[in-house]
């Protein structure tokens, strides 16, 4: 396994970034290629919103070493996510670590974020395809820990990272919030759009946000 390199705030990666705080005790570490069923249930079941991979694809993502996977160490403060609905660092006595732990013992995998630190060849910017959690672990600064992760074990080059999201979803607020500023727009294909349409009804949006 190749080594992490983590990068310093000088960088300008995560530089602005407070150290997260989960509201539940987790750990996050790269995904093995036991996690693909895992991984492929919560993708499948939120395909509308974070798209689709195929079992190939995230396979080499995950030999790759290119998707990582958040490890619930304890369960859900459920009276702080309620009353706080995803601000604040969360329980001062809960921790994340993310040092990228290889130990499977323990814990239940709770989300995944698939990501790569090099994106159209800028060796400068990363993108991340997929970030997906569960939703009974749902703000709970899950997503945010895994994102900071995905920070953390990047080349020392990369400075910015990048998305694409579906404009009709909340997750939006999630990126804006992350400190990624909306730079463009694109209307889905017109099949692409049709077969929106055909699942969700004509409400379904066919713009995307490049943040």
């Amino acid at each position: 396994m190749s080594e992490v390199i983590r990068i310093e705030q000088a960088s300008g990666l995560g530089g602005g970034l407070r150290a997260v705080e989960p509201r539940l005790d987790i750990r996050i570490r790269r995904a093995v290629q036991d996690d693909f069923a895992f991984i492929d249930a919560l993708q499948k079941a939120d395909s509308d919103k974070v798209g689709f991979q195929y079992e190939q694809a995230i396979r080499k993502r995950i030999e790759q070493g290119n998707v990582l996977v958040a490890v619930a160490t304890s369960t859900v403060n459920s009276s702080q996510s309620s009353v706080n609905k995803g601000e604040g660092t969360g329980n001062e006595d809960s921790t994340v670590h993310s040092s990228l732990f290889t130990d499977h013992s323990d814990g239940n995998p709770v989300g995944y974020c698939l990501g790569v630190d090099r994106y159209m060849k800028q060796d400068h910017v990363g993108i991340i395809y997929q970030m997906c959690v569960a939703p009974a672990y749902r703000r709970s600064l899950v997503a945010a820990a895994l994102l900071q992760a995905q920070f953390d074990q990047s080349a020392y080059g990369t400075k910015l990272y990048c998305c694409w999201c579906k404009q009709s979803l909340e997750a939006n607020r999630f990126w804006e919030a992350m400190g990624f500023v909306p730079l463009a727009f694109r209307a889905a294909g017109r099949s692409t759009l049709e077969k929106l349409k055909k699942k969700h009804g004509n409400t379904a949006g066919g713009v995307h946000v490049f943040w």
